[in-house]
């Protein structure tokens, strides 16, 4: 998966603990410095780690101060080619 405007880079690259990336509804989100604020613990997100987390994120139940976040995590949108995968 590409980053839109990021020139290129792979959201799978970043997946790790203190680098981790995902996406959701085709925006890329860097989430490294939210892993340890999140209700569910880290372990959530880095089972997503690098990756299309659009169904797990939709299965859970958010606040509605969510979409604050996203927004602040925000990279970039998905590259076009990348989001039909």
């Amino acid at each position: 998966m590409c980053v839109g405007r990021g020139g290129g880079m792979q959201v799978a690259k970043h997946a790790r603990k203190d680098d981790c990336w995902c996406v959701i509804h085709g925006q890329v989100l860097d989430v490294t410095s939210f892993l340890g604020e999140h209700p569910g613990g880290e372990d959530v997100i880095l089972a997503h780690a690098g990756q299309d987390a659009s169904a797990a994120f939709d299965a859970a139940r958010h606040p509605s101060s969510v979409g604050e976040l996203l927004r602040r995590y925000t990279v970039a949108p998905l590259a076009a080619s990348d989001a039909s995968k």
